[in-house]
């Protein structure tokens, strides 16, 4: 069986998500448009649109005065957003701890009834299995893609579950469990075909040959 990986990557207006393979996390953000006076909203917009363009210690600035902004406003969700942001930028650039410190700061928040968004709990679940996956840590990694997987789920997000799958299916690959992996990438080979997504239809393809 053999596994291709390829850098995907989903952005929304104020939170982006790192991906590798079929993992990705699609935590939805709050909505800022071109109009917001509030500066910790203008602030994650720049974040996001100097990552866009590789500028990954610039977007970490100003992730971090967005953090500080949001905190002041006590603003829980726009805080967690820019936990995940900051983890996966550290993801990215390699540093792997500093992703989970702040990966970890943002799913208690997601958590909270005050919050309460499961999409976005899923995501960062299934971005903490992609950091464990990448340190050679499967078990871990197969923990958090099926925490999330039951959650997208229970939301109706087909793509999350898909992308959920194909992780697990990746897992159970580099240990092994050939047939295992060839189970959950069928699976998720077969929501990508329902929802029309070709990217990863040609992902789970590839995985499965």
């Amino acid at each position: 069986m053999k596994k291709i990986h390829q850098i995907l990557l989903f952005l929304t207006l104020g939170l982006f998500s790192l991906t590798t393979k079929i993992e990705i996390g699609s935590a939805q953000s709050p909505s800022i448009t071109q109009t917001s006076n509030n500066q910790a909203d203008i602030l994650l917009s720049q974040a996001l649109e100097l990552y866009r363009h590789g500028d990954y210690n610039q977007g970490l600035l100003k992730l971090e005065q967005s953090l500080k902004l949001y905190q002041t406003q006590n603003n829980k969700f726009g805080q967690a957003n820019c936990f995940t942001n900051i983890g996966i930028i550290y993801s990215i650039l390699g540093e792997s701890q500093k992703a989970l410190d702040y990966y970890n700061q943002a799913l208690p928040i997601y958590k909270t009834v005050a919050v309460r968004d499961r999409n976005a709990e899923a995501s960062v679940l299934n971005d903490i299995g992609i950091v464990y996956n990448r340190l050679g840590e499967r078990q871990k990694a197969l923990d958090y893609y099926k925490k999330a997987l039951p959650i997208y789920k229970a939301v109706g997000d087909l793509r999350g579950e898909a992308r959920a799958l194909g992780n697990i299916g990746n897992v159970y690959m580099n240990l092994g469990e050939l047939q295992k992996a060839l189970d959950y990438d069928n699976q998720a080979l077969t929501i990508c075909k329902t929802i029309g997504d070709r990217n990863d239809e040609a992902t789970g393809l590839n995985n499965i040959t």
